[in-house]
């Protein structure tokens, strides 16, 4: 037997020291290479970042503005909560299409979601009817349906 083998207990353990190269070796994770055209993405911009919080705070200004200069009323106020994971979810869509360059069942799905939930906000807002409206929750998810078999 080696000095290495004897140094292996009955468990089948080793808990000899090793020399700082055996170690780094041994504890580094295995490389794993993307598929290609895709690109790992490490961290979003600082205006990428700022561009959701811009936004609401645009709309929302406008909302108060159009209240306090003409007789635009919201209904339900409350609603405009509704727009902020609708927001969410049509920025995620957007970002996954902008790195991957296609529209992958994720961005769809986040781009479906966004567009159903900016239709009820908006029904909740502008008091729209929903016996008139509910047609259009069918087509938006028709058209996910219709985007997942394009290829």
């Amino acid at each position: 037997m080696t000095e290495q083998n004897q140094n292996i207990p009955a468990d089948g353990f080793n808990t000899a020291p090793q020399s700082s190269e055996e170690n780094s070796a041994a504890n580094a994770p295995a490389a794993a290479t993307p598929p290609a055209g895709y690109s790992y993405r490490t961290s979003v911009s600082r205006s990428e970042r700022m561009l959701l919080p811009g936004v609401v705070l645009i709309v929302i200004g406008i909302i108060f503005l159009l209240q306090n200069t003409t007789g635009f009323r919201l209904h339900n106020w409350w609603a405009l909560f509704i727009l902020i994971p609708a927001f969410s979810a049509l920025g995620a869509a957007y970002r996954m299409y902008k790195d991957q360059h296609a529209l992958t069942p994720s961005a769809r799905g986040s781009l479906v979601s966004g567009l159903i939930l900016t239709l009820v906000a908006a029904v909740f807002l502008l008091g729209l009817s929903w016996g008139i409206l509910w047609p259009l929750v069918l087509v938006l998810v028709g058209l996910g349906i219709l985007l997942g078999n394009l290829r």
